[in-house]
């Protein structure tokens, strides 16, 4: 090879190398650029979900405390109870329950799953405690004293319920927010868990759809597995508006249709959360 060729392959060389160089390090930048991006991301959905737990968490906190109040002011022993105030009371803190039940379905969009029962846990809680003071305190003239009894026993079950409930609720967020618990370990959790009801009436639905027994549908498999199509959406949609007043645009269905039965309930659950 003569001295003309050297330069040449040389220079080739030398070219090659640059452009290689300069291709990696353009890679290297995009990697970075794409590294930060989803680190910021990851940061924003955290941050997220961090003020949705918390919202829950005082929701929760608020609810226990007035409702308590309330309790505490009907199980005084010797105290004259003033019905009607006590009523405008209670009345009066049926927007702190709804800010509960409006928290928890901000749980459930925002996931992962493993919150979905500690929240769902929190909103029966205060429900019930709302329910049973409301049948303290509005209960007719002449009601028989064993059903006092028993409704007054709830509600001071409810309070240490609802402490115990709060305690759970905290303790799962701390652990997606720390990493321990986050969507690996949301996927081992049972979404029909907090949505037994919903995932029943499915069934049931489902069933009564498509005509078959309601052993025959698989909860594992999606509507169109089960064999549900666009005639038999419209039929399960009017089941469960007429027998359960969950009424909901057919095309909500259609977007659910790549999710198993169980996936399905949890939705309508948060849905039903969503609308109370």
């Amino acid at each position: 090879m003569n001295q003309a060729w050297v330069a040449v392959v040389g220079t080739a060389v030398g070219a090659v190398g640059a452009t290689g160089a300069a291709f990696v390090a353009a890679w290297a930048a995009r990697r970075q650029a794409s590294i930060q991006a989803l680190g910021q991301q990851e940061q924003w959905r955290r941050q997220l979900r961090r003020e949705t737990y918390g919202a829950l968490l005082s929701a929760g906190a608020e609810a226990r405390d007035e409702l308590g109040s309330l309790f505490v002011a009907v199980a005084r022993p010797g105290a004259p109870l003033e019905l009607d105030r006590l009523s405008a009371r209670l009345e009066a803190a049926r927007p702190l329950v709804n800010a509960v039940r409006l928290a928890t379905a901000s749980v459930f969009v925002e996931g992962p799953l493993c919150m979905l029962e500690p929240a769902k846990r929190v909103e029966d809680e205060v429900v019930l405690f709302h329910t049973a003071m409301r049948a303290v305190v509005t209960r007719p003239a002449g009601t028989n004293d064993g059903v006092v009894d028993v409704n007054v026993a709830i509600c001071h079950e409810q309070r240490v319920r609802i402490r115990r409930a709060l305690t759970s609720l905290a303790t799962a967020a701390r652990g997606v927010l720390d990493g321990d618990l986050g969507e690996a370990s949301a996927a081992e959790v049972d979404p029909a868990a907090v949505a037994v009801e919903e995932l029943s009436w499915l069934l049931d639905g489902l069933a009564h759809a498509c005509g078959i027994p309601r052993s025959e549908v698989d909860q594992n498999l999606t509507l169109g597995e089960n064999g549900c199509d666009s005639l038999t959406v419209m039929a399960l949609r009017r089941f469960l508006r007429e027998e359960h007043a969950f009424d909901v645009g057919v095309t909500w269905f259609f977007d659910s249709g790549d999710r198993s039965l169980r996936h399905v309930a949890a939705l309508m659950a948060a849905q039903r959360a969503g609308s109370r």
